[in-house]
């Protein structure tokens, strides 16, 4: 094989290899970093609404959103899994952060009311789910929330889904300041090396 044509591969094979370690530095270094943080301040938020653990990590991350759950037992000694969808915010196109808090598919809709009391920790929210007058929309909530909406089971009016929307900005400087980071590179490359990261961390743990 002629020499150059060799060189050119090594040179070629070289520069790929050198992209891939860079790729891999930063996204621990940079993106791993700054949404760590972010999730931190959200996380801190989170708690004011709901009552989630301190031994329950996220779970299930992706760049636009991460989930929560674990189980809880009733006094009546029924289980009942707990889940909690929350968005990022990572992406420069979202302005506002979503936290869902849902029954279980297939769930039962009265254990899940049970166990309201003990997840919600946002007081006006669960005094609505339990209003005579079947509330179902919240503003501009104590915790800092936009807004609330409660969803309910037409059969019984249980309640089977809560949505709290707040406002990227309402999460003060320091998250802002994250954010700004993430987005300074355009987001395609963001979400590569997002997944990057993810894909590492989940084979270092057997995942």
């Amino acid at each position: 094989m002629n020499k150059k044509v060799i060189i050119g591969i090594i040179a070629i094979c070289t520069t790929i290899l050198a992209l891939v370690v860079i790729a891999i530095i930063t996204s621990f270094t940079f993106i791993k970093k700054n949404t760590d943080e972010i999730i931190k301040i959200q996380r801190d938020k989170l708690v004011t609404i709901i009552r989630v653990p301190n031994a329950v990590p996220p779970s299930n991350t992706s760049f636009n959103s991460l989930r929560y759950s674990w189980e809880m037992e009733t006094p009546q000694k029924e289980v009942a899994t707990v889940n909690v969808l929350q968005t990022t915010g990572f992406s420069k196109e979202e302005n506002s952060i979503f936290v869902i808090l849902e029954n279980t598919v297939g769930g039962d809709v009265s254990i899940f009311d049970k166990i309201l009391p003990s997840v919600v920790a946002d007081e006006e929210v669960l005094k609505a789910a339990y209003s005579e007058e079947k509330i179902t929309h919240l503003v501009n909530g104590k915790t800092g929330s936009k807004s609330a909406v409660i969803e309910r089971n037409s059969a019984n009016d249980k309640v089977t889904k809560i949505t709290w929307e707040f406002e990227k900005d309402n999460f003060g400087e320091n998250i802002k300041d994250y954010f700004d980071k993430v987005n300074s590179l355009p987001e395609t490359i963001t979400k590569t090396l997002y997944v990057v990261q993810s894909i590492i961390i989940m084979s270092l743990s057997g995942q």
